[in-house]
């Protein structure tokens, strides 16, 4: 499958630019990844659950949680220039404009990249990661070529609103409470062997099973399949809500930087960032040749962002609403 997504359907459309040697190698490297880092993993997850008994929920929580900020370290500086490489950002006006945004806003830009990723496909994105006091922007090679500054610089404006609004963060505790229920629901399985033996385990082996073999029938064939649809969904709506707050972020981003004198003249030129955000996702839907208009109830099971035209929507609301306000504020000094 992933043969023909890369060398039929996206050579279709004009945006693979793997080569079959660099296919070959990514999955070597996946593979071995996978083993270097799955492997003592599992290994540890498991001797975490037998040490600590029947008490393991709190231990195993804390070993995940640890794992998880341990990879925001390690994949940056270890995983990801076995596939991709980050250069620094070169001096110009778009690197101007993303580091005095990122001034005015006390973000902790540590360094700005940008990656090769034309040499797997045209698309195009840009992101953030890294600690609290440490963050790293990275900008697609295909975004710089494909957009203007200022429309580059509204992308990233609503990526600061993750950070403003602590997405990232959010994100990170849900993602414990749900692995939390995941391991509270987990003995009560483990412990019913007529419900292993209704998968036709030995009587012998359904009462007292291989912790992997029953978390893999509790997690993937019993209990959590037809509830994790369920929370697929609950996870689409709280970040089709996070992306909306950070487009608003981006419309209102006058109104989030400290005003001075000699910054006046520079915070009026972010009056118009609503309206180059909207520029930019058109760009880059009709750049990736993204689907505009989807079923709602298709989009809120299958999609974790808006649709094109509920972003613009929203969009253009928020500057309404922004306008307004403006007026409002406007009239009441004068």
């Amino acid at each position: 499958f992933n043969i023909y997504q890369t060398f039929v359907l996206e050579e279709k459309h004009g945006f693979n630019k793997t080569t079959p040697q660099l296919f070959v190698a990514d999955i070597v490297k996946s593979f071995g990844l996978g083993f270097a880092i799955g492997a003592p993993f599992l290994s540890a997850f498991l001797w975490v659950f037998k040490w600590a008994g029947d008490r393991f929920v709190p231990w195993l929580m804390a070993f995940m949680l640890s794992f998880q900020l341990s990879m925001v370290i390690l994949y940056p500086t270890v995983i990801q220039p076995l596939f991709n490489k980050l250069s620094p950002l070169a001096e110009g006006e778009l690197r101007t404009r993303i580091e005095a945004l990122a001034t005015k806003l006390k973000f902790p830009l540590k360094h700005l990249y940008e990656i090769d990723g034309s040499k797997r496909s045209s698309h195009s994105n840009a992101y953030f990661f890294g600690l609290p006091w440490s963050k790293h922007i990275v900008i697609f090679d295909t975004l710089i070529k494909e957009s203007k500054p200022e429309e580059v610089e509204a992308v990233l404006a609503h990526e600061l609103g993750h950070w403003y609004h602590l997405h990232p963060t959010k994100l990170l505790a849900i993602s414990q409470i749900h692995i939390f229920t995941i391991l509270a629901l987990f003995p009560a399985f483990l412990h019913a062997p007529p419900l292993l033996r209704s998968f036709d385990f030995p009587k012998e082996v359904a009462a007292r099973p291989p912790t992997i073999v029953a978390f893999f029938v509790f997690q993937v064939q019993m209990l959590l399949s037809p509830l994790e649809a369920l929370v697929n969904i609950a996870m689409n709506f709280i970040s089709r809500k996070f992306e909306w707050e950070a487009d608003r972020f981006a419309c209102e981003l006058q109104e989030k930087v400290a005003v001075g004198e000699k910054e006046e003249k520079e915070n009026a030129e972010m009056a118009d960032m609503g309206e180059r955000l909207s520029r930019a996702l058109i760009t880059l839907h009709v750049k990736n040749l993204s689907t505009v208009w989807v079923d709602w109830l298709y989009s809120a099971y299958h999609h974790s962002h808006p649709t094109l035209t509920e972003r613009l929507k929203a969009l253009e609301a928020f500057q309404v609403q922004k306008a307004k306000k403006s007026g409002a504020g406007g009239k009441k000094e004068l």
